[in-house]
């Protein structure tokens, strides 16, 4: 039987992803109606049952280390036994880890918290020792239905016996695929302990979320992921002298890799929020994908960005030029072109003015704004799907005007953007 160890166990939020990190919480709304409920139950093992689950392996998006920032294959001694896999019942899985006499291990502790839409919910566990530890899991949603989950090791002490504890502490970052999410999931992680108890030699996590919507008895919950958001601060963001912003010049430099190349411009364009950008990486052909990763690479020794906003900005702008002069050369495909259409509504349809719009403005939130003023100009478009395009567009950014119709009369129509002149302002 595994004595509890005296560790501590908190939940923290930040705005971003595993792989960015955390950055500005600005504009963040915290809605208890789309918010969801994670709870994370902790469970300690004399033994690790690694036959249970599926290798986590194959899961794995990234691995980096921190500070060195070392872009590493994703086979590290720490991940060597771990497994990862979907589960139907998480009291029946705890009983199956423990066994019938619950001999084989025990449980340490069981958190919960809110999370938001483009937000990461951090469970965390510390000892207190001299040679502290810490690991954490974070469950973050980059989308309605979809959860990234990623494992965060820090650890103070050194990697011989002999030698005196880092001054500065390692941590690995271990970056799972995304997941789906549909309903109440379930998900169970076990690994080799990273914590120097003896008697206790592997973890177990059993991360369970609950649909979107929150009840009244959560809203402690809700009110503490407020809190930890608000207490961010506000200016905070990535520099040339930041550890994460080491990771993604090295991740520039491994656009030459031939077998790593992919991995790496998805890690650039999630990081830097370049959402064309990355539907190019995820769904377009090895031919466009590695044309956007050659341009990227010229570009940053024409530009030398060293801020994330410029970076975003370089990496967007690059990927809007591309399907752009694709368009000029008649070899925009019906593929391309719906990329286009769900990043800018309808100015995909209106290419001159995309290559305006991306001519004069010099960031990735100027290109939104921009995006935003014209696709409202749109909604007075005698044409009925540029109408809808422009509107269907604007809903999914939270800027659609409240009781317009695209498809109504036109006198209906012109009595809702009459009653909203400011919008237009």
């Amino acid at each position: 039987m595994i004595t509890r160890p005296a560790w501590t166990y908190t939940v923290d939020h930040f705005v971003g992803s595993p792989l960015s990190g955390p950055r500005p919480a600005q504009n963040i709304l915290v809605d208890p109606n789309t918010t969801s409920l994670v709870k994370v139950r902790w469970i300690g093992l004399t033994h690790g049952p690694f036959s249970l689950l599926s290798p986590v392996q194959a899961r794995i998006q990234r691995i980096m280390t921190l500070p060195e920032s070392k872009l590493v294959h994703p086979i590290v001694q720490f991940v060597q036994n771990a497994r990862f896999d979907s589960i139907d019942d998480a009291n029946a899985f705890e009983t199956e880890l423990l066994g019938p006499d619950k001999k084989l291990g025990t449980v340490l502790g069981s958190l919960a918290g809110a999370l938001p839409m483009d937000v990461c919910c951090q469970f965390i566990v510390a000892s207190g020792s001299a040679a502290s530890t810490q690991t954490q899991i974070q469950v973050c949603r980059p989308a309605a239905q979809q959860l990234q989950i990623a494992l965060v090791t820090t650890t103070q002490a050194s990697t011989e016996p002999d030698q005196a504890p880092r001054p500065d502490p390692v941590t690995e970052i271990v970056v799972l695929e995304p997941v789906p999410t549909q309903g109440v999931t379930r998900w169970a992680l076990l690994f080799s302990s990273p914590f120097a108890e003896e008697d206790l030699s592997a973890l177990a996590v059993i991360i369970e979320v609950q649909p979107p919507g929150l009840r009244q008895q959560d809203q402690s919950l809700l009110d503490a992921c407020k809190a930890h958001l608000e207490k961010a601060a506000p200016d905070q963001q990535l520099s040339a002298q930041s550890s994460q912003w080491r990771g993604l010049q090295e991740a520039i430099r491994g656009l030459h890799e031939p077998d790593l190349w992919r991995r790496n411009l998805l890690f650039l364009t999630t990081t830097s929020r370049a959402f064309l950008a990355q539907e190019i990486t995820l769904a377009g052909d090895a031919l466009i994908a590695r044309q956007l990763a050659t341009s990227i690479t010229v570009e940053v020794l024409d530009k030398d960005p060293n801020t994330l906003p410029q970076l975003s900005w370089m990496i967007e702008h690059t990927a809007y030029t591309l399907l752009l002069d694709r368009a000029a050369q008649e070899h925009l495909t019906p593929t391309h072109e719906a990329w286009l259409i769900l990043h800018t509504g309808q100015l995909g349809r209106d290419l001159t003015t995309l290559r305006e719009l991306i001519d004069i403005n010099d960031s990735v939130d100027a290109l939104q704004q921009a995006l935003i003023k014209e696709n409202r100009l749109y909604l007075l478009d005698m044409s009925p799907a540029a109408r809808t395009r422009a509107y269907e567009w604007l809903k999914t950014q939270g800027e659609a005007l409240s009781g317009y119709d695209p498809l109504a009369s036109a006198q209906e129509r012109r009595k809702a953007l009459e009653s909203t002149q400011e919008y237009y302002d």
